[in-house]
């Protein structure tokens, strides 16, 4: 009698566990082998949660940054770069899902981007995944996609019908056109200088063109050259038919007397998962000299 009201107090407070046997003569296992169970139960418990936050670990989505020095972003996973990557395919135009999940449907347009930029083919090992291959390809089509065709004509047509037709002011009238269409932000007394400024601009966005292309620049995109054995530089807006225009207009250089290297800078719009409206009808501002 005294064990059956043991075993009822027992289950009242929830003490004995399922995994406990009882015989058939309702005798209860010993208490030192029920104080041993009951140990093993939590450490059983926290090896299956262990297990879990180790599967959760393993589907967290690589940062953007770790993308490109190597690690890979692939189906299954969760996170910040998913979105970023869902977002560089939507500037370009791919119906992709929203969420940060990598699933079925994101893995197939980044095949059919990879496919068009011959990056992969169905069936490679790499196909539907984001490598730092694939995520720089990204990044470089999206910033031609934000090509600014109105921004890039207005500059062009601004620095043509103010070249002077000296040869010794290009980064003052160059600075000028930016500056008619922009806030002044250029700065310094050589050419060189520019880059790293128009590199923090949010109207410019540097691309990566080589040296015998620069003639197939559209209107308004932005070169500087650096200074190499010269003491300034050079700096120039395309006007998209192959010439270049600063303080003179002529054909566009595509090697520097210096021995320098060039960057490229394209004036964009804003990024279409930023735009609450339509943008507004740009409107050149008083020019600012430097």
């Amino acid at each position: 009698m005294r064990k059956k009201h043991f075993i009822g107090a027992m289950l009242a407070f929830g003490c004995l566990l399922p995994s406990l046997a009882i015989c058939d003569k309702m005798e209860l296992i010993s208490l030192q082998d029920l104080g041993r169970t009951a140990l093993q139960v939590p450490v059983a418990l926290a090896g299956l949660l262990g297990q879990a936050a180790e599967s959760q670990e393993d589907l967290r989505a690589p940062e953007l940054y770790e993308v490109a020095h190597g690690a890979l972003l692939e189906p299954g996973q969760s996170g910040r770069a998913v979105v970023l990557v869902k977002r560089l395919l939507m500037e370009l135009d791919y119906p992709v899902r929203p969420g940060d999940f990598f699933d079925k449907n994101l893995s197939e347009q980044i095949g059919h981007f990879q496919e068009e930029q011959e990056l992969a083919q169905a069936g490679d090992a790499h196909w539907g995944k984001v490598g730092s291959a694939t995520l720089s390809r990204l990044r470089e089509r999206v910033t031609w996609a934000m090509y600014d065709p109105t921004l890039g004509e207005g500059l062009a047509k601004y620095a043509r019908s103010h070249a002077s037709g000296g040869q010794s002011f290009c980064y003052y009238y160059v600075a000028r056109a930016i500056h008619a269409y922009t806030r002044p932000f250029l700065e310094g007394l050589h050419a060189y200088m520019a880059a790293d400024l128009l590199a923090e601009s949010k109207s410019f966005r540097e691309v990566r063109v080589a040296a015998k292309a620069l003639d197939k620049l559209p209107a308004g995109a932005i070169v500087v050259w650096d200074k190499g054995n010269s003491r300034s530089g050079h700096i120039s807006i395309a006007d998209g038919s192959g010439q270049e225009i600063s303080d003179h207009v002529s054909r566009q250089m595509i090697s520097h007397y210096g021995g320098a290297g060039h960057r490229v800078f394209l004036p964009v719009a804003e990024p279409k998962f930023q735009q609450a409206k339509a943008l507004q009808n740009l409107k050149p501002q008083r020019a600012q000299a430097l």
